[in-house]
């Protein structure tokens, strides 16, 4: 139904939620991880950093893949 806004807005952020709130999360937990001060937790979050593994394109794919025309609005 094309007047039909709060219906659309509400399909609009259920298509949306779930991606930005992964985004989120990822940027909250980088705001600290990325900007710790020369010491031991520097250094305990470096070396963390070269055990946990892949931060390759591959691992963070679903963040530069995602298509705004492809959300399944039809």
């Amino acid at each position: 139904m094309p007047d039909d806004s709060a219906g659309a807005l509400a399909r609009y952020e259920a298509l949306r939620k779930p991606r930005t709130t992964k985004l989120q999360q990822a940027s909250a937990a980088n705001r600290t991880r990325f900007h710790l001060p020369d010491g031991d937790a520097q250094r305990a979050r470096d070396e963390a950093m070269v055990l946990s593994g892949d931060r390759s394109i591959a691992n963070i794919g679903w963040f530069y893949a995602h298509d705004a025309a492809d959300v399944g609005w039809r």
